[in-house]
């Protein structure tokens, strides 16, 4: 079982860039299908996962 020391350690402030990083480029992808303003955040979580995989 992998214990703290096997997994590199993610700091809060690592982890708030990564999230806004995620937040920004899902943005950046909705743009094309809904333009810049009138998507809803639930569209926007749809795409996180995406995001991050392609990472």
């Amino acid at each position: 079982m992998p214990n703290r020391s096997d997994a590199a350690v993610i700091t809060p402030g690592l982890a708030a860039c990564w999230a806004a990083f995620a937040h920004a480029v899902s943005g950046q992808r909705l743009i094309p299908q809904f333009g810049r303003i009138g998507f809803l955040a639930r569209e926007l979580l749809d795409g996180i996962p995406h995001t991050l995989a392609t990472v």
